[in-house]
């Protein structure tokens, strides 16, 4: 029963802390390649969810602790604390929070600021790849692939809050057309190299058919790459239908496109779900 409470604690934790850290990766990435749109995301945005990450990633830590002694003595445990500090789970601690920090340092310093954010977001979305089931595949490569495709996500996830006030009037039509194109221009650089990297990784996972539909883990994987798949059909419609329309000044399209960009956003936090609960509850399948 206690491992079942700190395995749903962990899940819970795991999700916030993708909402916090990807949606702050994607907020600095945002910020690097979009500068003429830098007022779409408010410099206090970018603290809170620092501050958020970096208390989700002590108290995620924590629960490691928890889960291995079964009770709420784990949490402050530093004999196990001490134990996890010594796996890959101490060297993902290390890397997130020293990403954090240079994050952070970036925030108040104005110019080596962009290029210390971006080292810090490099970091943060590296540990990503150095716990979980990114550990579980004995190959060199697969932390690579892992980092490739946390990049890719952030750069989507990181796109979505900025375009959406973009569109509801927080720029001008034309400005916000500007912005929208050339979002859509690297996005068709980054998606297909996010959906080979994502599909490289779900097969060394997996690992054959039979696993895929016949066990728990590759089941939900399933569920989860058809969800991608509804996400990835509103993005082509962002592309091809409401951009095009921004860009020759249809009355309209900016009200479409942030109504599309809603539901895009919604689809997100239920792929981040899944994904806590496949890194958090489900162990591979053999």
């Amino acid at each position: 029963m206690a491992l079942d409470i700190w395995g749903v604690a962990s899940t819970v934790v795991k999700f916030l802390l993708y909402l916090s850290i990807i949606g702050l990766a994607g907020a600095v990435i945002f910020n690097a390649l979009f500068k003429e749109a830098k007022e779409l995301v408010p410099r206090r945005h970018y603290f809170i969810l620092t501050f958020t990450a970096i208390a989700l990633t002590l108290l995620s830590y924590s629960l490691r602790g928890a889960a291995l002694t079964g009770d709420v003595s784990g949490l402050v445990d530093m004999e196990m604390l001490g134990i996890l500090w010594q796996t890959p789970v101490g060297n993902a601690f290390i890397y997130r929070m020293s990403g954090l920090a240079l994050i952070l340092i970036s925030l108040m310093t104005e110019k080596f600021g962009p290029p210390i954010g971006i080292t810090g977001t490099g970091l943060v979305l590296w540990s990503f790849s150095q716990i979980g089931h990114a550990t579980d595949v004995h190959l060199p490569f697969i932390s690579v692939l892992f980092f490739i495709h946390y990049v890719g996500v952030a750069f989507w996830v990181g796109a979505l809050a900025p375009l959406h006030k973009a569109a509801t009037g927080g720029l001008t039509h034309d400005t916000t057309a500007a912005i929208a194109e050339k979002f859509g221009r690297l996005a068709s650089i980054m998606v297909p190299i996010l959906i080979v990297a994502g599909t490289i990784m779900s097969w060394l996972l997996v690992g054959s058919f039979e696993n895929l539909f016949g066990t728990s883990y590759g089941q939900l994987l399933l569920i989860k790459v058809l969800i991608v798949s509804v996400l990835l059909l509103l993005a082509v419609a962002n592309k091809y239908r409401f951009v095009p329309r921004l860009l020759a000044g249809q009355s309209g399209a900016a009200a479409h496109l942030a109504k599309s960009i809603k539901y895009e956003t919604a689809i997100v936090l239920i792929i981040f779900l899944l994904t806590a609960v496949l890194t958090s509850t489900l162990s591979l399948p053999k």
